[in-house]
């Protein structure tokens, strides 16, 4: 019974969890841009959207992109910096507004709500993270 310990009351990661997400690192920058590519080859080519909405979403997307740039910089280090937040924070609106300019690009929470996890520090922060995402995309 010693062994086993509970991680429900644990509020902080695992040595062992925060380097697969180091380990795996390079596949979520590819996979954030494939998505974020996926989401603007969509944008150019739906004739759903009319011209405003095409150029805020891909402003939007832009935003996103550029806001991302920081991470990479920091690709197998901490994310406990100011660069981590202040993406998620930024990740956290783009993500809301794109969603109320057409509801298809949602598919960007595919690869945000993963970063949410992997840019927070502990279990009860990247929960936050979560429903701010979540209501910001309602």
């Amino acid at each position: 019974m010693d062994a086993v310990t509970s991680t429900s009351t644990s509020t902080s990661r695992t040595t062992s969890d925060r380097d697969v997400l180091i380990r795996t690192l390079v596949g979520w920058h590819i996979a954030f841009w494939l998505t974020a590519g996926l989401a603007e080859i969509f944008v150019l080519t739906s004739r759903s959207l009319e011209p405003q909405q095409r150029w805020q979403a891909t402003a939007l997307l832009v935003t996103l992109a550029v806001a991302y740039l920081p991470t990479l910089l920091r690709a197998g280090g901490r994310y406990r910096t100011r660069w981590a937040w202040g993406y998620l924070v930024v990740a956290v609106l783009v993500v809301g507004a794109a969603c109320a300019v057409n509801p298809y690009l949602s598919m960007l929470l595919f690869i945000v709500y993963p970063q949410t996890w992997l840019f927070t520090p502990t279990l009860r922060w990247g929960v936050f993270a979560n429903v701010a995402l979540t209501l910001s995309a309602v």
